[in-house]
This record gives structure tokens, C-alpha cells and sequence, in this order.
């Protein structure tokens, strides 16, 4: 079985707004904003039969390119009751799915939250999502933790009637509560924040048989010369297995050890 993993719950500024509207840091949740302002070119659609399609795409801006912004939304904010949307197709041409959606969303806790998703918004901007209560915010902006203000961590200095207008930043000391070395020096292909985790473990999926026993490949051994694992369109038959995306490690980078088989090691790309 195949799955599909969130692994922007796992980024730095995810866990420390998670952890801290869980401690009750941000009060009551009262909205947010999600933008995903991406773009891409028609040659983009052109590229591939089944990109911009409902059957092989499965969607437009939103399910493509702004799923795991809508996964933090949901993450943060909780059970969705009611949504509004709109959806138009405005820059790109022969394409079945939106390319521009825009919805406002009710939660089962009375918060509010705006969604933006497009491709059409050039040359391309960053994904940002703004998370706001009753005594805190916090801003990710690219997956870097932009903003962050909790009233408990506050210089009383700070208050006032009329807010303080995007002053009083907190990030670089929440942040400074996930040293680099638990994020950043953790082998990719063990940690859950990136893909080639589940290319792998989908790979070793494969190769098991019926009765669940470990299929090595052709060549699979110890150290070097294991057959490299292709993780985009394999090319014209009899070719070195090379992708026409480029991604396919070279024979001689990093290997791991299949779990199924405590003998075998696979390459994998990254």
C-alpha cells in the first residue's frame, strides 16, 4: 500500500506554531490566511498529457501545488464545517483543472480562514500562511517561521490598545528551542521531511512477493554496484536506467538497508 505524508508538519516554524497553539500560547484561534502564489508556465502543462487533468492530476492549484498548505490549515486550525469557493481557469490554456481557487472556511471552533492557490501569479511568489488569536500569531512564510508573538513571552512594554503592528517578533527565540542539529543533520533518508523516505519504502513495497518475502533486484549486494532505483519516467528500453527527470542516483552515493532484508542495501535517489 502507498501513502502519502505531510512532511511540512515536520518543518521547524510547523512544530513550534503546533506546539504552541496546543499549550494554549495563541489563546483563542480566531482565522488565518493561507496563500500558495506559485507559478507555471503553459510549457509546464504542455510537458506531460496528464498534467493540468482530473484523472491523472487529480486536480488543479489546490490538490497539486497547495495540498500540504491546506494539510497545515487544517493541522493548525481543525475540523472544517463549511466552505465557499471559487475556482477559474485565467492564464493557462488546454487545461482541465483551476489554476486560481479562492475560498473562505468555517472550523468546528467558530474560527475563519481565508485559502489562496494558484499557478498564475508570475514569476512566482512564496507559500505563506498566517495562524492569529486572541494572544498570539505566528507567520510562515517559504517554511521558515516569519513571525511569532505569544502575549506570555511579551515585554509588558509592548502592549497596547491598538496592537503593535507586526512588532515584538518571538521567532528567532521559539525557534532557537529546536537546535539545527535535531533537523538538518538527520539522514534524508530517514527523516520524514522530504520524499525520498516514501520513494523508498514504495521501492520495498515492490519488491516483496505474495508471501511478503524481500525481491532483491538485479545486482542488489553490499556496497557499491547495487542497480540504481529509477524515481521518474524510465527511459527507452535497454537504456542505463537512467530517468529523463534526472533523478537517479549514481551508482556509488548512499545507501540504506532494505528492512525486509537485513542483507540487501538499495540505491536511492535524492
Amino acid at each position: 500500500m502507498a501513502t502519502v505524508i505531510s512532511q511540512h508538519r515536520f518543518d521547524p516554524a510547523s512544530r513550534v506554531v503546533d506546539e504552541a497553539r496546543r499549550a494554549g500560547r495563541f489563546g483563542t484561534l480566531t482565522s488565518a490566511v493561507a496563500s500558495v502564489s506559485w507559478w507555471r508556465s503553459q510549457g509546464y502543462y504542455d510537458s506531460g498529457a496528464w498534467r493540468g487533468t482530473w484523472a491523472m492530476d487529480g486536480g488543479g492549484a489546490i490538490m497539486n501545488q497547495g495540498v500540504h498548505t491546506v494539510d497545515l490549515l487544517l493541522w493548525f486550525l481543525g475540523r472544517p464545517l463549511e466552505i465557499s469557493a471559487k475556482t477559474a481557469l485565467l492564464a493557462h490554456e488546454g487545461v482541465e483543472v483551476e489554476d486560481t481557487a479562492v475560498a473562505t472556511v468555517t472550523f468546528e471552533s467558530g474560527a475563519l480562514a481565508v485559502l489562496h492557490a494558484t499557478t498564475a501569479a508570475y514569476p512566482g511568489l512564496t507559500v505563506r500562511l498566517q495562524v492569529m488569536g486572541s494572544k498570539g500569531s505566528a507567520v510562515i512564510d517559504n517554511d521558515d517561521l516569519a513571525y511569532f508573538h505569544a502575549s506570555d513571552a511579551a515585554d509588558p512594554s509592548e502592549s497596547s490598545a491598538m496592537g503593535i503592528l507586526g512588532g515584538g517578533n518571538q521567532a528567532a527565540v521559539e525557534l532557537a528551542k529546536y537546535p539545527d542539529d535535531t533537523v538538518e543533520a538527520l539522514d534524508p533518508t530517514v527523516y520524514p521531511a522530504g520524499h525520498v523516505r516514501q520513494y523508498r519504502d514504495i521501492v520495498a513495497a515492490i519488491r516483496k512477493d505474495a508471501r511478503g518475502r524481500y525481491r532483491p533486484g538485479r545486482r542488489d549486494r553490499l556496497g557499491h554496484g547495487a542497480r540504481p532505483v529509477c524515481l521518474g519516467n524510465p527511459g527507452p528500453a535497454g537504456a542505463d536506467r537512467r530517468c529523463h527527470s534526472g533523478q537517479v542516483q549514481q551508482r556509488g552515493g548512499p545507501y540504506r538497508r532494505a528492512a525486509s532484508h537485513p542483507d540487501a542495501r538499495e540505491e536511492v535517489s535524492a
